[in-house]
């Protein structure tokens, strides 16, 4: 028998409704990631992409190199409208409840559309960061799976307890996740692991790591790994790396086409 005096707090929580407006409506989309510190790059990708990318996931190289909010305006003045922003601060929380949530406030206060979390600091502090952006009826979108090789415990890296901050997030209300699009097996085992506390509800599935010759992943696997569910693909060196726009655009347009969006549909 468990004994319920020792399960942390977050597990004892009825499992709370869905919280948080949608960023992207979309149930198919490709994100864009800001991963350069160089704002003309950055020019280059928005110039190319923003008509028909559903969002920017802007990391923390452009961010250290400028700060949140400078970037997001940099960003939306090259766009010429509100593009969603989804801010990463990779990996976001890894530090006391205090300063991790100083953190979001200047996230969100530069105007930032959703956060990304890997609550790696533990449960306390995720419960405590949650809490915080539901507050604000700010959207969370929480990972706990990684792309690159050797993080998971049976792969002889420090991760363990995936299921655990996938479901925990989900107890809390996030419907919002990112899984690693490389890894089929590992997109089936974290849905498995969300679904068992969200059910039926429509969840958003961001997934990075695809293209050949980057970290291999394959849209047309991921899309049916995720059933029924919204898949988000992440691109960032599949989009960055050509050097010119025309080149950027059409490794986006390619992405598209893999998810079977026409060619015409555009965000703005």
């Amino acid at each position: 028998m468990v004994d319920v005096k020792k399960l942390p707090a977050i597990d004892l929580l009825d499992p709370m409704p869905p919280w948080g407006n949608r960023p992207i409506k979309d149930r198919m989309s490709v994100m864009v990631a800001i991963d350069t510190p160089d704002k003309e790059e950055i020019r280059a990708i928005v110039e190319a992409t923003c008509r028909h990318t559903s969002a920017y996931k802007v990391g923390r190289i452009a961010a250290a190199k400028h700060g949140w909010e400078e970037i997001a305006r940099f960003i939306r003045e090259v766009a010429g409208f509100r593009v969603k922003l989804f801010a990463d601060p990779q990996k976001w929380p890894t530090d006391i409840k205090e300063v991790s949530i100083a953190l979001a406030q200047i996230i969100y206060d530069a105007g930032y559309d959703a956060i990304i979390m890997f609550p790696l600091s533990g449960w306390f502090v995720q419960m405590a960061c949650i809490e915080f952006c539901r507050g604000l009826n700010w959207p969370v979108w929480s990972g706990g799976d990684f792309t690159v090789e050797g993080a998971r415990i049976e792969d002889g890296g420090y991760l363990g307890n995936i299921d655990l901050m996938f479901q925990r997030s989900a107890r809390m209300g996030v419907r919002g996740f990112i899984v690693p699009g490389n890894q089929e097996n590992r997109i089936i085992i974290d849905l498995a692991a969300i679904q068992e506390i969200t059910g039926d509800d429509v969840i958003d599935l961001g997934s990075p790591g695809f293209g050949e010759g980057f970290q291999g992943g394959k849209v047309g696997t991921a899309k049916k790994a995720v059933k029924k569910m919204n898949l988000h693909v992440i691109a960032g060196r599949k989009v960055a790396s050509p050097k010119t726009r025309g080149g950027k655009f059409d490794a986006l347009l390619g992405l598209r086409r893999e998810l079977g969006i026409p060619d015409s549909h555009r965000v703005a």
